[in-house]
């Protein structure tokens, strides 16, 4: 028991190093210094489209587990759902908002399923609020919401935070990330330095999610790893991965990821 308690203090003390080297290298190599930010617990981006359309027509395949079901998307479908989400527009703006550009190291598609009270008390898919260590704080992490009305459907929770509260959920400890009734909206926030957790959905409800993880990069890329890690718990340590792994477009004649 206390080796455990030892190696478990030696995993978080070498993450907080990780997470502060990280930090600082990527502000330094990669962060644009002519735009000052100002630090929000999230960002929230809105678009005209309707991303239920674009599923529709994306091949997907199911793959069901015992407290999840997760889609696995092909190639060409992954770049229609990037060029979707990674417009000029959403590109600047996460440039204007954060100041870096990133490289698009994970998807997960996923929904998630009811959970009985007694499953709830313990952690079976990230459903206890937590913080994500391995990452730098430059990270991003990208929700995309579908067909979550109300969290009850499963939503993603976070932590509030006072820069982003409105009078409507300052009462709320933590506020969910929802669909709009028409069009899409994109979400944005650091899983280090936010408290987040997965709501379960209650008995015969359900709601899709999209998750992206962004790392900062020189310019806009796709890692070219991205389609095989679906299969895959998210990848942590990620400059150190990508130092192995060099990121690159995905070799395809319609990607069209360009940078800003």
């Amino acid at each position: 028991m206390n080796l455990r308690f030892a190696l478990k203090k030696l995993y978080v003390f070498y993450c907080y190093l990780y997470s502060q080297f990280f930090s600082i290298f990527n502000f330094i190599i990669f962060k644009d210094k002519k735009i000052f930010i100002e630090k929000k617990t999230y960002l929230k981006f809105y678009k005209k489209n309707d991303i239920k359309k674009l599923i529709k027509d994306l091949k997907l395949e199911k793959k069901e587990e015992k407290y999840q079901t997760i889609s696995i998307i092909e190639k060409d479908s992954l770049i229609k759902l990037c060029n979707f989400i990674f417009t000029s527009n959403f590109k600047n703006f996460l440039l204007r908002e954060t100041g870096y550009r990133y490289s698009i190291d994970y998807l997960f598609i996923y929904k998630n399923k009811y959970l009985t009270k007694k499953l709830s008390k313990k952690s079976v898919y990230a459903n206890k609020p937590h913080y994500d260590k391995p990452f730098s704080r430059n990270m991003l992490k990208l929700i995309i919401p579908i067909g979550l009305s109300t969290k009850e459907n499963g939503a993603l929770m976070i932590l509030n935070n006072k820069s982003n509260l409105t009078k409507k959920d300052f009462k709320e400890r933590y506020i969910p990330f929802l669909s709009p009734e028409e069009g899409t909206y994109i979400y944005g926030f650091n899983p280090r330095e936010t408290s987040h957790f997965a709501q379960p959905p209650e008995e015969k409800l359900s709601g899709m999610n999209i998750m992206f993880q962004l790392n900062p990069a020189n310019k806009w890329l796709i890692n070219k790893k991205i389609i095989e890690r679906q299969f895959k718990i998210e990848p942590n340590f990620p400059e150190l991965r990508n130092f192995f792994y060099t990121n690159t477009h995905l070799k395809l004649s319609n990607a069209n990821i360009k940078n800003v």
